[in-house]
């Protein structure tokens, strides 16, 4: 058996032509590493993906198709090389559950298969942590599960190397290490899962604390001040939000988001404009952005540039968001 993952912060691979052409047969791209919808091509690449031109609700989650094309698919027969044995190289561009989670059962892929033969308590517990982590992640974090239930203790646990990176600010710095760091982040979070999977995973409470600073008409600004503050904020009937953090750097990182598409908050067109914003920003100040590094998300819920930030504070942002939806509300009301 070969795996190999290649780490590549904010790194997004253009299309399906660059990723055929350009990287070898057996490679899978992981949420977001490859800029088109989920599938395969040619029977020798494969992209696992909920964010490109799908329907966020009605699309799995990265994990959660990596478990379908390994027991339903045949990945594990098809992606094999010259000495038949499973072989693929996994190309991610950031470490959050979703990945991590993803990796993992891609890495151990084979391992699965033969343990979902035995109907394995293993696999029964894999399948609940995915099928859980699968809809927390498509609602960027903000589905509405029991934050006092078992379940949602031990993904607490496991997922917090990603959650204490994010909230450090670490995951953003670019010094050279950061592939390390990521790298790191999926590691660890692997071992939690395979602890989780032999009945022996920690578990902690979740920390639902939050804060409003802000928002207009329709949607709120808060700021976690738990690990987990979006899910009280869900619980508390907030449905279109933006949640801003600041980083090491200066800049801040922003999630921008509605629960689903039938909420009146055009995320798509909110992350265009404060694209705009941004440029505006930086060329009145002489600057260039890093190519690729835009604002941008699925129908429902996206944000800031993932290694740059935005340069734009809270207010700023508050204040763009309120006079798109001035302006959306105008133009509706002149047609």
């Amino acid at each position: 058996m070969s795996t190999e993952l290649i780490m590549r912060p904010g790194h997004v691979i253009g299309n399906w032509e660059e990723f055929v052409t350009n990287y070898p047969p057996h490679s899978v791209t992981l949420d977001g590493a490859l800029n088109e919808g989920p599938g395969s091509r040619n029977g020798t690449h494969l992209n696992l993906d909920h964010h490109h031109g799908v329907d966020r609700l009605a699309t799995q989650s990265t994990a959660q198709q990596a478990v379908r094309w390994i027991i339903g698919g045949g990945l594990t027969n098809s992606f094999r090389n010259e000495a038949n044995e499973y072989d693929i190289k996994i190309y991610a561009n950031d470490c959050d559950q979703d990945v991590s989670l993803a990796a993992y059962i891609l890495q151990n892929a084979e391992r699965l298969i033969d343990l979902n033969n035995q109907n394995s308590e293993i696999v029964k517990r894999l399948d609940e942590l995915v099928n859980k982590a699968g809809p927390l992640d498509a609602f960027g974090g903000m589905y509405p599960y029991n934050p006092a239930s078992p379940i949602m203790k031990q993904m607490a646990y496991i997922f917090d190397p990603y959650t204490e990176i994010r909230n450090s600010g670490d995951l953003y710095l670019r010094d050279g290490n950061e592939t390390e760091r990521h790298l790191e982040v999926v590691r660890q979070i692997g071992e939690r899962v395979t602890a989780y999977a032999y009945g022996e995973g920690g578990e902690r409470p979740l920390e639902t604390d939050y804060e409003i600073i802000g928002g207009g008409p329709g949607w709120k600004m808060f700021t976690e001040e738990g690990k987990e503050g979006r899910i009280g904020a869900r619980y508390a009937g907030i449905e279109a939000f933006c949640i801003p953090k600041q980083r090491i750097d200066g800049n801040y990182t922003y999630t921008v988001g509605r629960v689903s598409g039938i909420v009146p908050f055009d995320v798509p067109a909110i992350l265009n404009y404060l694209q705009y914003k941004e440029i505006e920003r930086a060329q009145d100040a002489g600057l260039t952005l890093p190519d690729g590094e835009t604002w941008g998300g699925s129908d429902f819920i996206g944000g800031s540039p993932r290694m740059f930030g935005s340069q734009l504070n809270p207010q700023e942002v508050q204040r763009h968001i309120n006079d798109y939806l001035d302006l959306a509300s105008s133009a509706h009301t002149l047609r």
